[in-house]
């Protein structure tokens, strides 16, 4: 009985952990519609490599990890903010995240949220912008460990 329950709880944290995401690196992105500077799709963005970090403003731990991003080391990087809150709430967004250094993409549907399979925040896709291939994924700390942050 005891095996069983061990069995048991690695299985459902297994399972759990699997449905965090539906990415996974070197695979074509997910859909992405949003409003945001960059065009519904993000299609604007120059740079070679996109940061999409999913937030809510809400969270202390969406805020604290704002703070882990270098931005001087991610030069070719266009880092973008997706929220589920509405857009007409911008200034106050700015204001709760502390800073106004990045592109807030408003997901007010959560069509991006379900289509990249994002169960909790904040969580963080890197993907080359014109390859729209996903080259990394995690927690902004993750990431951060990375080269793509300090």
């Amino acid at each position: 009985m005891r095996y069983t329950l061990i069995i048991l709880s690695l299985l459902l944290s297994f399972a759990t952990e699997v449905s965090a995401q539906r990415v996974r690196i070197g695979e074509r992105i997910p859909d992405i519609e949003v409003q945001s500077e960059y065009g519904p799709k993000l299609e604007y963005i120059e740079n070679d490599y996109t940061c999409l970090v999913f937030i809510n403003s809400h969270s202390a731990p969406c805020i604290e990890a704002l703070k882990h991003i270098n931005s001087d080391m991610l030069y070719d990087t266009d880092i973008v903010l997706v929220t589920k809150e509405k857009p007409e709430n911008h200034s106050e967004i700015v204001k709760r995240l502390g800073t106004d250094q990045y592109t807030i993409a408003y997901d007010v549907e959560g069509k991006t949220y379900r289509s990249f399979g994002v169960n909790y925040v904040p969580f963080s896709v890197i993907y080359s912008t014109k390859r729209k291939r996903v080259e990394s994924f995690g927690s902004v700390e993750y990431l951060c460990n990375g080269s793509y942050c300090e």
